[in-house]
């Protein structure tokens, strides 16, 4: 396993070119973002992403996150509607996840009932450095098993799960909490998981 230890906002790029390298072979990394540790692989790699199911303990009729390299990469995977657009503009890079209608086919681990993906554009630059290497998406989801805390440091992530390729210390995440996830419908907002960002402040950009 390879343990890399980097400062967030001014990351080793030449290391994270070997992680890119792992990813880009299947391997599955332990990584900081801006909410809690996150353990990702190559999204379109079914295989990869199947493992991390079997790490985490999780269901698989729950679908995993994707973080995202970019703005552009949102528009180029998803349909976004104008307040969807606003919203993201609005909060991205930071600590929202959106549930959208996909443009590119995904396997069912990502969608949910209605066909939906959940994405973000972390404001962290590593997860963002490391998506750039696999087509602008990294699987998402936290390092922890399913149900459990999720980890604000490497230490804590490497407690829940052992058995990646590598790990990526960036010290404590920020937020020290999940992301907040909603769904847009029409002018409306569903909050699915409370974070970061209050709803209230969502709403606003809407009633602007």
């Amino acid at each position: 396993m390879l343990l890399l230890k980097t400062n967030p906002n001014n990351p080793d790029l030449k290391s994270l070119e070997k992680i890119g390298k792992i990813l880009k072979e299947g391997g599955i990394v332990i990584y900081p973002t801006d909410t809690v540790y996150g353990i990702g692989c190559d999204v379109f790699n079914e295989k990869s992403v199947e493992r991390i199911y079997e790490l985490k303990r999780r269901e698989k009729n729950k679908p995993f996150p994707i973080l995202l390299s970019s703005m552009d990469i949102a528009y180029k995977i998803a349909k976004l509607s104008e307040y969807e657009d606003k919203i993201a503009k609005t909060f991205w890079p930071g600590a929202l996840t959106i549930v959208v209608f996909p443009k590119i086919r995904f396997s069912r681990y990502f969608l949910n009932e209605e066909g939906k993906i959940a994405i973000r554009v972390p404001n962290n630059r590593i997860p963002r450095i490391l998506a750039e290497f696999i087509n602008g998406m990294i699987v998402g989801t936290s390092a922890n098993i399913s149900g459990m805390k999720p980890a604000t440091t490497a230490k804590e992530a490497l407690d829940y799960i052992k058995d990646v390729d590598a790990v990526i210390d960036a010290g404590a995440c920020d937020f020290k909490k999940s992301s907040t996830v909603i769904e847009v419908l029409g002018k409306e907002i569903k909050l699915l998981r409370e974070g970061p960002i209050p709803v209230s402040k969502i709403k606003e950009v809407i009633e602007k």
